[in-house]
């Protein structure tokens, strides 16, 4: 699966977990990783999109958190070893914890939806 598979799988799960988690509504992807053409990336760069942003960010305090950032890899295999953080990222992952927000790197839908899970069930 691609990283655009894994990423429409967490959020049909959203969808279909609204009932149990009203605060999924909120849950919103950034589209930087979509493939465009150089023209229409420099557009966007001009409007305020930015490298290394993480992918998906759920608006919701929980703990000591004022909301939960993923930035979504594939899963590792041993065909596939990629999966690290760029230095854009890596950046990124930096500041926005000492702004205390969560930032999690998580490896496919499946470690993303427990995060999720885990994150909305801590009390505030």
């Amino acid at each position: 699966m691609t990283e655009d598979e894994h990423q429409e799988k967490i959020f049909e799960w959203v969808e279909s977990n609204l009932s149990t988690y009203p605060e999924l509504e909120f849950m919103y992807a950034n589209m930087n990783g979509a493939r465009r053409s150089k023209r229409y990336t420099a557009k966007l760069k001009r409007r305020g999109m930015r490298a290394g942003v993480p992918d998906i960010f759920l608006p919701v305090a929980r703990y000591n958190f004022h909301g939960l950032y993923i930035e979504l890899k594939r899963p590792k295999t041993t065909s596939h070893a990629k999966g690290i953080l760029s230095p854009k990222q890596k950046r990124w992952k930096g500041f926005l914890t000492t702004q205390n927000y969560a930032h999690i790197v998580c490896y496919g839908y499946k470690h993303a939806i427990e995060t999720i899970k885990y994150y909305l069930d801590q009390e505030f």
